[in-house]
């Protein structure tokens, strides 16, 4: 009989990893920052830069559309909306009791610019075969302008009552007078070397501003056919452009090459020559962009160079970036009557406010998802916005006051192994209280379906949050918010949850023994040699 010795090293690892084996580690998730919050979903409920949630302002649905695109937007002096769609042109008529009925269809499958003048006509620019026709309140429509140029991009009016009709393919804005007769000649106002104009807007002086595509430059246009260069973005387009009250200038820019989406601006075209207007002479004086947003980054604002932009331009012509986000599309941005700006996306349609610069939240996030891809104030609720959304198409009514009740709902949480779940802990306002309550879900699935557990209450038992949903791998939670009697809030916000869980211990599985033959030993590992710094080892000496 042979008798094998072991050494002792071996017997000692045993001991140790047997008393390893029969501990309980508690392990907590905690979420505390914008980016932890982001990726959950939103219902009524905001979320700060720094991190913090909190009831939202109402967002409300006036109005589900047939159309999946909306375009443009006016309203009448009566209160109706009309919304320019696109996929098949058709104008849409929301009437002042919420009435949703078709009210032009055009020949062309995109309707882009709308305006109404001081008559209550209704002008519509059509691409692609370009043409702008009027719609007096109770007429039939007709024919009003049908210029050579392929794409209506935008139609704006001025104080006195002049049309000015923005194109593509030969990148032209006309200037339709006020005594203008459906077949005669406009005057070609201005003309760039862009393919695109795409939008264009008043400054606070009167003068025209434009934005073109396919290199993103913003025009200041001064008089006829005399226009100077204000920003060259090197973006896709430039979408809007917009005036504040206090002087500033703001404009966005528009790639849908940042995420596959939309843009309906076609690929560069040779511009055509064939205005009618060959005597006529111009001048487009270059100036320079002093653009400062390449050194002045915007302390919060998640910026990238991949990203659509915010920007804002002084009355030294100086251009900053202001605001964007990673990978979206900035479709509309709007300044409310408090001074701050909301700005929509398609990141699942949701909605941001921007205060200032580093001072911004996810405000809102419309139910069906999608993209915000234009704001208008509502004309029968003075304060409130209307927000139209596309894919798919729906109009909300977003006002001042805060909604009555809210909902914020987790990304999955996946602890990697089934896990016994315990406390939960929520921190609120700077004394640490918050009103708003908790329910939870558990399951081993990714994706939460049909084999999930039911959502259930968090129970505070002294002063303790029990997670009362079963065992599992994934969890997720829900927080609620919801106002008082007399509508107060409270301290119904949250900075900071605290999930705490536990791995149960399964017993090891044992697939191989080996056994250290007498006479041999262990090695330990190397310690790590730290680098001298040689520099400061002779100052020393």
């Amino acid at each position: 009989m042979r008798v094998r010795c072991y050494p002792l090293i071996f017997i000692f690892s045993a001991a140790v990893l047997a008393v390893h084996l029969d501990a309980v580690q508690t392990n907590a998730f905690v979420y505390s920052s914008y980016d932890d919050f982001v990726d959950g979903d939103f219902e009524n409920v905001a979320l700060t830069v720094d991190g913090k949630l909190s009831l939202a302002p109402a967002f409300t649905e006036v109005a589900e559309l047939t159309e999946p695109i909306v375009w443009s937007a006016v309203a009448d002096r009566d209160g109706s909306i009309f919304l320019g769609t696109g996929n098949t042109g058709k104008v849409i008529k929301i009437d002042s009791e919420g009435n949703v009925s078709d009210y032009f269809n055009p020949e062309e499958i995109l309707s882009r610019a709308l305006a109404i003048d001081r008559n209550g006509d209704l002008y519509v620019g059509t691409s692609p075969v370009g043409r702008v026709y009027r719609i007096a309140p109770g007429g039939r429509p007709e024919i009003y302008f049908d210029p050579p140029d392929t794409y209506i991009w935008d139609i704006v009016i001025d104080e006195v009552g002049n049309l000015f009709v923005s194109t593509g393919s030969s990148g032209r804005i006309y200037k339709l007078p006020v005594d203008f007769e459906p077949g005669g000649k406009a005057e070609l106002w201005f003309r760039c070397d862009q393919t695109h104009v795409t939008t264009m807007a008043w400054d606070g002086k009167g003068h025209l501003l434009a934005g073109t595509s396919p290199d993103g430059m913003l025009y200041r246009i001064r008089g006829k056919l005399d226009g100077t260069t204000l920003f060259n973005s090197g973006k896709q387009e430039i979408r809007q452009i917009r005036a504040l009250t206090d002087g500033r200038i703001f404009f966005s820019t528009f790639d849908g090459a940042l995420v596959g989406r939309r843009s309906f601006i076609p690929a560069k075209e040779e511009p055509d020559d064939s205005d009618g207007n060959e005597d006529n002479t111009f001048t487009v004086t270059a100036s320079r962009s002093n653009d400062r947003s390449a050194s002045r980054s915007s302390q919060g604002s998640q910026t990238s160079g991949g990203s659509d932009m915010l920007y804002t331009l002084d009355d030294d012509g100086f251009v900053e970036a202001y605001w964007g986000l990673p990978k979206s599309n900035i479709f509309a941005f709007h300044q409310l009557e408090s001074g701050e700006l909301i700005v929509g996306t398609n990141d699942r349609g949701r909605l941001f406010s921007v205060r200032d610069r580093g001072q911004w939240s996810l405000l809102q996030q419309s139910p069906r998802g999608g993209e915000v891809s234009l704001f208008l104030d509502d004309p029968l609720n003075l304060g409130a916005v209307l927000a139209m959304t596309s894919n798919p198409g729906g109009v909300y009514r977003f006002e001042a006051e805060r909604a009555q009740s809210g909902k914020f709902e987790s990304k999955v949480i996946d602890a990697r192994q089934i896990t016994r779940w315990g406390n939960l802990l929520t921190v609120g306002d700077a004394s640490g209280s918050t009103r708003a309550t908790v329910r939870t879900r558990t399951g081993n699935s990714g994706k939460p379906d049909g084999t999930w557990n039911e959502w259930r209450s968090v129970d505070e038992d002294a002063g303790d949050r029990k997670i009362r949903s079963a065992s599992a791998r994934y969890l997720q939670y829900e927080i609620n918010f919801d106002q008082d009697e007399k509508g107060n809030l409270g301290a119904d916000e949250v900075r900071l949850v605290r999930l705490f869980y536990q791995h149960k211990n399964v017993a090891p599985f044992v697939s191989a023994i080996r056994v250290v033959p007498a006479g041999f030993q262990l090695l330990k590992p190397p310690v790590n040699i730290q680098n001298i710094d040689l520099k400061k080892f002779i100052e020393e000496k």
